[in-house]
């Protein structure tokens, strides 16, 4: 099986693992350091009441009762210490939930609550990506629609945990939504990759920008500023899933792109990688990319050897129109002999 020399990655393969609903937009919770086998599904599109665990050792389910209210949209936060996952839904499914506030959910025996922070946003963010230093979140970007202005889609939004308060941050270069966010603890810089920045027309970006945090006091300094990295990702894209690996390199995979020539837009299954030390992106197309092309996917990072990528859930477009969602694709980190078992 073919190995990537930049970074270490083996080819991805499917294993005989599957998600108990096939779904996209489901919000996840992984906590790394004190359950890294277990995954908590919330919601999703098409099952958005539904929440279940998914362990990435042996493949079992553990499915809870229903939600009270619909959950689906941005990828989850989670407070390692705490094991609270935290998240924006949707504006369609946040209709049962206070509109403009952060939702978030604890784990229990009964399989777990949603709750709204008391706090609301100090401006309407719909749709935005999330990202965590596990003392702050943060909120980038937001759909344009209904009451949401053109404005809206540069802001970012910062909730400080031990605080319970929100500020605003320095505004982003680009407008931007389905776009994804990662912190970097080891350098304190966060990063804003892809996304749609043009709704109404249709538009995507390649770009990436990173804003260095280590100057900003509470998470809300205005002398700082973004900054738009001269590596772009190999075409414009949207609605795609991003990870950090080894608080170095951030794995950008599958997604919604768009030819630069006439905006045509197809799924990828291409694998990228941005390398946070020399702030350059690779394409691994040749060597590296996921079976299954697909939009409104979420991958989380698995530190315990073997180190592996794990992409699940999302939505794929074939002739007859099937959710290809089942499937979990597996990418070893070290290059590892890897073997490939399909679901059935």
């Amino acid at each position: 099986m073919a190995v990537c020399e930049y970074p270490l990655l083996s080819m991805s393969i499917t294993l005989n693992l599957s998600l108990l609903f096939a779904d996209y937009w489901q919000i996840v919770g992984y906590n790394p350091v004190y359950f890294p086998y277990e995954l908590h599904i919330i919601g999703g599109y098409e099952n958005p009441r539904k929440h279940y665990t998914l362990m990435l050792d042996s493949g079992i389910t553990n499915a809870y009762e229903d939600l009270e209210v619909d959950v689906y949209g941005s990828r989850g936060a989670t407070i390692y210490e705490t094991n609270i996952v935290y998240f924006m839904s949707d504006y369609f499914a946040a209709y049962n939930l206070t509109s403009n506030n952060l939702q978030y959910f604890t784990s229990a025996q009964n399989g777990g609550q949603i709750a709204s922070l008391q706090q609301p946003l100090l401006s309407v963010q719909d749709e935005p990506c999330l990202a965590t230093n596990q003392t702050h979140i943060f909120l980038l970007g937001s759909f344009l629609c209904f009451s949401i202005s053109l404005d809206e889609k540069y802001i970012f939004q910062i909730y400080d945990l031990s605080k319970d308060k929100w500020s605003i941050g320095p505004s982003f270069d680009i407008p931007r939504c389905h776009s994804t966010c990662e912190y970097l603890s080891h350098q304190r810089t966060l990063y804003v990759i892809g996304g749609s920045s043009d709704i109404v027309n249709e538009t995507f970006t390649s770009t990436v920008e990173v804003l260095d945090m280590t100057t900003m006091s509470d998470g809300n300094d205005k002398g700082s500023q973004w900054r738009v990295l001269a590596s772009e990702l190999n075409a414009a894209l949207s609605s795609h899933s991003s990870v950090v690996v080894k608080d170095e390199f951030i794995y950008i995979m599958g997604g919604v792109s768009q030819q630069p020539n006439n905006n045509l837009m197809y799924l990828s299954s291409s694998i990228q990688v941005l390398d946070s030390n020399t702030d350059q992106i690779h394409s691994l197309s040749t060597c590296a990319q996921m079976q299954v092309s697909r939009y409104g996917h979420r991958a989380v990072y698995q530190p315990l050897w073997p180190d592996r990528l794990w992409a699940f859930g999302g939505w794929r477009f074939d002739t007859v129109s099937v959710i290809e969602v089942s499937n979990v694709l597996n990418l070893s980190v070290h290059g590892e002999q890897s073997y490939t078992h399909t679901h059935k």
